[in-house]
């Protein structure tokens, strides 16, 4: 019986992603919208990068990110002197100070600092390349979310309003409809 507890704690002790892990910081920031579309076609990754570049995009490598830790979270504390485990002092909670939780990324994310297509501005808009494990030819662009400046959109929009978004990404990544 001894076994599976300790088995089912090391494996959640283990996880970065697992929600005891994560519970202190927001995964997405104020104005962020998951958007988890997955959009395939032919093509290759540096020949995606290099269709945004051309279109004046700029595109960077995330490798890592920061997440602001949440206002409700408040155990925070510092160690005075290194080394000295009694010597604790809580970190006092105020507007003015925002402590980040920085977070390496296993796959590489890629960031496209801003799109503006019809009116509609997209900021930050994060996503990974990936290939089809069957068909090497097939290039896969994995959605995950992007910043919509403005509060008209929820963290985490209803299925409707993701579809609306489909086609401003299709023409990002020159995707043409059938």
């Amino acid at each position: 019986m001894l076994k599976p507890v300790l088995g089912a704690t090391a494996f959640f002790a283990l996880c970065a992603d697992t929600p005891y892990r994560v519970l202190p910081y927001d995964r997405y920031t104020v104005h962020e919208v998951k958007y988890t579309e997955e959009l395939c076609w032919r093509g290759s990754e540096e020949q995606v990068l290099q269709d945004l570049r051309n279109k004046g995009l700029t595109v960077a490598k995330e490798s890592e990110r920061y997440y602001p830790l949440t206002s409700n979270y408040s155990e925070l504390y510092y160690q005075v002197k290194r080394g000295d485990s009694a010597a604790w002092q809580p970190i006092p909670y105020s507007a003015d100070l925002i402590i980040y939780v920085k977070q390496k990324q296993y796959d590489p994310n890629y960031v496209i600092a801003e799109y503006n297509f019809e009116g509609q501005i997209f900021k930050n808009i994060r996503f990974r390349i990936t290939t089809d494990s069957d068909n090497k030819k097939i290039i896969c662009v994995k959605m995950i979310s992007f910043d919509s400046g403005i509060t008209k959109y929820e963290t985490y929009p209803d299925r409707k309003t993701r579809k609306s978004f489909k086609p401003y990404f299709e023409n990002l990544f020159g995707i043409k409809r059938k």
